[in-house]
């Protein structure tokens, strides 16, 4: 007959084999950082100030994050002429995602970087030139800098000119150079870049239809952590029809990917009967985790189940009630739903008010 130990002693145990575990890499992390910091002393140790800098700015190796010495240290990098740490800096400046934002400083840093060849500036400075962050949009240049980070092998660099190359709204359109910068981030893993190529084939227009195709580059990003492709699979076979159980399990795989959207077109085909029985049920299910993803979707079809009495009484009021509390929590799908139904009216429960609509648009 075997005897278990007492739960405080197996838990003991347990902590003993884990400790033991993780000890060596522990210790050996601790070391490593400490051997950072002494080599960071050194005025001369660039590349050392960089690493040390970016560990504390990012909080990384599960170090407590300290953004004022790291910034320090990667100004310090920067300052002796470091090409990198120029091009880091610069990144962060611009972003303001870890510190207050500097775009006049930042692009100034990532101009100096990418003049010299560094990749990340090139790739920063591009998608800042095509889109006008923090400095005037330049679609000549942006096209120049992500030509040379697309060269050296940025998948992020070939994706984005690809896309814009093939679509022709912002740069002239070129088909062929654009649909060879996909299909080469493709072929290097680029997840994103499988879900692009896939959707301009999944729906025609600039490129032409091709679905099976399309198919595999969904199913091969999704194996790599990217559910939006199954988003697009899921809802037209939902829409369509065409099998109902394998278009709920492709919006779900897609949903627990992490795309929010998928949840909201789930509740929606629930709302409409798209998935069978039980439609409330389903919504309200599929409603709770468009919520708890934050898709801001989710608050104009709880709104419309309200307006038309979909599986619940009718209730104009009620529909408005929830659309201002939504536009009050910062909701822009909801505040511009608002806006356009009380400018127009539904000739049912809310009736047409274009002067309380104008309002809204100014509080809003």
């Amino acid at each position: 007959m075997s005897v278990r130990p007492p739960l405080l002693k197996r838990i003991g145990i347990g902590l003993v084999v884990i400790l033991s575990a993780t000890g060596p890499a522990i210790h050996a992390q601790t070391a490593e950082f400490d051997a950072l910091q002494e080599a960071a002393a050194d005025p001369g140790a660039v590349d050392a100030q960089l690493q040390l800098g970016e560990i504390l700015l990012y909080g990384n190796r599960g170090l407590p994050q300290d953004k004022d010495r790291g910034m320090a240290l990667i100004s310090q990098a920067a300052a002796a002429d470091h090409t990198a740490a120029q091009a880091v800096l610069g990144k962060v400046l611009l972003d303001g995602f870890y510190v207050e934002a500097d775009p006049e400083r930042g692009v100034r840093l990532l101009r100096t970087a990418a003049d010299k060849g560094n990749l990340l500036a090139e790739e920063t400075l591009g998608q800042a030139l095509l889109w006008g962050v923090g400095t005037p949009a330049d679609p000549g240049k942006a096209r120049d800098y992500l030509s040379l980070a697309a060269q050296k092998g940025s998948p992020d660099a070939m994706r984005t000119l690809g896309e814009q190359l093939i679509s022709g709204r912002i740069m002239e359109q070129d088909l062929a150079t654009g649909v060879q910068l996909l299909e080469r981030a493709v072929d290097i893993g680029d997840a994103e870049a499988k879900v692009a190529l896939g959707t301009l084939l999944f729906f025609g227009g600039d490129l032409p239809k091709d679905r099976p195709r399309a198919t595999a580059l969904f199913k091969d990003a999704a194996m790599a952590g990217n559910g939006e492709g199954l988003l697009h699979l899921g809802a037209d076979m939902m829409w369509r029809q065409t099998d109902r159980k394998t278009a709920k399990a492709l919006l779900i795989q897609s949903g627990e990917l992490g795309t929010g959207a998928a949840w909201a077109t789930l509740a929606e085909g629930a709302m409409f009967g798209y998935l069978g029985k039980d439609r409330r049920g389903q919504f309200e299910t599929f409603a709770e985790k468009a919520r708890a993803a934050g898709e801001p979707r989710i608050a104009k079809l709880e709104a419309l189940r309200q307006l038309y009495g979909i599986n619940m009484r009718a209730s104009g009021p009620d529909a408005i009630d929830m659309l201002e509390q939504a536009s009050e929590d910062g909701n822009p799908e909801a505040a511009k739903f608002l806006i356009q139904l009380v400018r127009d009216g539904n000739r049912l429960n809310v009736r047409k008010s274009p002067k309380q609509a104008t309002k809204l648009c100014v509080v809003r």
